[in-house]
């Protein structure tokens, strides 16, 4: 979730700029559906969901702009849950595993632990058992890793804010928000 014109003390790009990259990278072309999804809360808030489909390799760009929005996460008693939503993408998604298990990747996986979230200088990171913990950015670039570790407390200071995702071989995927 960025500030639909971005935030450049804060190193965002534009929410626009951002679509550009993911349907660039992606190959979706220019073509989107739009779907309004209905005020049935009543909260004030519209929302816009643009889903660009038939990109390369089955992938898919969805980009939501909510109007009157304010700057909170959307909630269950709004009209889009947010989280749910971020979850549903990422389950159709999923990156590949390394070696391939053969398994399905469980992505709020119960034996990987990121903590706190949101962050500011460390986040905490740990998994049952020794692994190979990655952590990216929310362009999908590899911003470092440690092999054969269960508790790892890596130093976030010096990335920008933003949303970062640590990938497990083992123990599945989990999100946080960098602050």
């Amino acid at each position: 979730m960025v500030s639909y014109d971005g935030n450049f003390l804060g190193g965002f790009e534009s929410a626009e700029t951002l679509i550009n990259y993911w349907t660039g990278n992606n190959a979706c072309g220019d073509t989107s559906i739009v779907i309004n999804i209905p005020d049935i809360a009543d909260d004030g808030i519209t929302i816009e969901k643009r889903e660009y489909q038939n990109c390369a390799d089955d992938t898919e760009v969805w980009f939501y702009t909510a109007e009157d929005q304010g700057h909170f996460w959307l909630q269950p008693e709004n009209d889009l849950f947010a989280s749910d939503h971020i979850w549903r993408f990422f389950q159709r998604h999923q990156l590949p595993v390394d070696p391939p298990v053969g398994t399905e990747i469980i992505l709020a996986a119960s034996n990987l632990t990121v903590y706190p979230n949101p962050a500011n200088q460390f986040v905490q990171i740990k998994t049952e058992k020794p692994d190979h913990i990655q952590l990216f950015d929310a362009y999908g670039n590899l911003i470092e890793e440690r092999t054969n570790t269960a508790d790892w407390k890596a130093d976030i200071s010096m990335l920008a804010k933003g949303m970062y995702i640590v990938r497990t071989r083992q123990a599945g995927y989990q999100l946080f928000i960098k602050n």
